[in-house]
């Protein structure tokens, strides 16, 4: 039996499990369930909204890609963090695998192409991010090819981290997100720091904001 000590000690853990269940939820892409798959992405949106079902679709979230692994900041960031920022992680990643294959400086051209595409503040913060991609690869086709690949090459590597880091990816990323991929073979090597340190920069920013 618990003493009154106890109880009271364990009151915090509760509500703090019940939040990160409901944070979890609310970020889950739900549309990767078999039972949720048809629904119109409005009618998902608003049923994670519920705090009355989180339960429930926690249950069945866990029941399908496995119970979110034992916490740790990254995980907690990736399963929690709001999918516009996610994605825009996964660009970024993305665009800094594909820019060493450019070779070590890229032209006006190129670069006007990228920034158009992109955006400056993620064009510069991937250049960033380089150093971190080892060797220099053929690049895949034309400028625009290569830019059309970024996005989904980016969600291949964030797959592959969640993968080595003991989460099942399809808690948050669609299986649509990388039908267009070029990357078809694995790249945990580069993905691993790639994706650790977009998500240590989130996290900075968070703790910011």
């Amino acid at each position: 039996m618990k003493t009154g000590s106890a109880v009271r000690k364990s009151v915090p853990d509760v509500i703090q499990s019940h939040r990160r269940m409901i944070s979890i939820v609310r970020a889950a892409e739900l549309g990767n369930h078999p039972d949720y798959a048809t629904l119109a992405p409005e009618l998902r949106a608003d049923m994670v909204r519920c705090d009355r079902l989180a339960r429930r679709l926690y249950q069945q979230l866990s029941a399908a890609f496995g119970a979110p692994a034992k916490p740790n900041a990254a995980v907690e960031l990736f399963l929690t963090v709001d999918a516009v920022r996610l994605r825009q992680a996964a660009i970024c990643i993305g665009l800094a695998y594909h820019l060493p294959s450019f070779g070590e400086v890229l032209d006006r051209r190129q670069l006007e192409s990228i920034v158009n595409a992109f955006g400056q503040p993620t064009v510069f913060r991937a250049l960033s991010y380089t150093a971190l991609v080892p060797g220099r690869r053929v690049a895949l086709g034309s400028l625009e090819d290569c830019l059309a690949m970024v996005e989904p090459d980016g969600w291949v590597l964030v797959r592959q981290w969640a993968e080595h880091a003991g989460v099942d990816p399809r808690w948050r990323i669609h299986a649509d997100a990388t039908a267009a991929a070029s990357l078809r073979r694995d790249v945990t090597v580069v993905a691993a720091p790639l994706v650790s340190r977009a998500l240590a920069d989130l996290a900075e920013e968070d703790s910011q904001s």
